[in-house]
């Protein structure tokens, strides 16, 4: 008789003592690995009391480790103020020839309407490379750009257009000579009026990056690219913000060189 011939009663009984056999395994193991002793659990700290319990005391809570990393990373490398809310300092108003006034009230930088351009051009030390520029911008009246923010990238300059080309286009000029409304770094926001925007730089050997608020707008590659301005901002040359036919304000202007 062939051992494996059974009758349907007999796969029966098979089936049911394997599944029986196969629970029972899975019962052991869950006891022996998944339920830990008592003693275990003692030595396992509860968080909530021990954060509670310093705080009680007086002490401050432990940061969490995310917070702990951004303190630690952003303590590597300290900003340095390039403007102290009470007069330009290094900065002087550019001469485009038709700009409108610059004045400072409430700790910003206030530009006026120009025909065609306002702006300031600082006139102290500079990073050429390895370094992050950052300002808060906010467009107050216009239809163009509210930041046009021109930077040195080694022996060259670039742009950093915000707002421009009717209000709302942004990106690098120029790459290639292809200004920000033509070249792989044009991108498309809308901004409003009154609103503050955090607009920050970032200059590596071969790439330059650019943020707006915590948002990533270019992510540029130099290598094998030329880097150039256009001849309306040569004198915004070595750092210089500008606008176009559009009234604005900056605040919070700051530098800090990379590691």
């Amino acid at each position: 008789m062939n051992p494996f011939c059974l009758t349907k009663s007999a796969r029966r009984i098979v089936s049911w003592a394997g599944l029986f056999v196969g629970l029972l395994t899975c019962l052991v193991g869950w006891t022996s690995f998944s339920v830990p002793t008592a003693d275990a659990m003692e030595r396992v700290p509860d968080r909530r009391i021990a954060r509670g319990a310093r705080m009680r005391r007086g002490e401050s809570p432990r940061p969490r480790l995310g917070a702990r990393m951004l303190r630690r990373s952003g303590s590597q490398v300290a900003w340095r103020s390039l403007f102290d809310g009470k007069t330009l300092g290094d900065w002087k108003k550019t001469e485009f020839g038709g700009e409108g006034d610059v004045e400072i009230n409430n700790g910003q930088i206030n530009m006026a309407f120009g025909y065609s351009m306002t702006g300031i051009t600082y006139s102290g030390e500079l990073p050429r490379m390895n370094y992050e520029f950052e300002l808060e911008a906010v467009k107050l009246d216009g239809n163009d750009f509210f930041c046009g923010l021109t930077f040195p990238v080694d022996k060259a300059y670039c742009s950093f257009i915000v707002g421009g080309w009717g209000g709302t286009v942004v990106g690098l000029s120029s790459i290639d000579g292809a200004d920000a409304s033509e070249n792989d770094t044009t991108k498309y926001m809308d901004f409003k009026r009154g609103q503050w925007y955090r607009i920050r730089v970032r200059v590596e050997p071969e790439r330059i990056r650019t943020w707006i608020d915590d948002r990533v707008i270019v992510d540029q590659v130099t290598k094998g690219h030329k880097i150039s301005i256009r001849n309306e901002v040569d004198l915004s040359c070595p750092l210089g913000v500008s606008t176009w036919e559009t009234k604005a304000a900056l605040r919070n202007i700051r530098i800090r060189t990379l590691p």
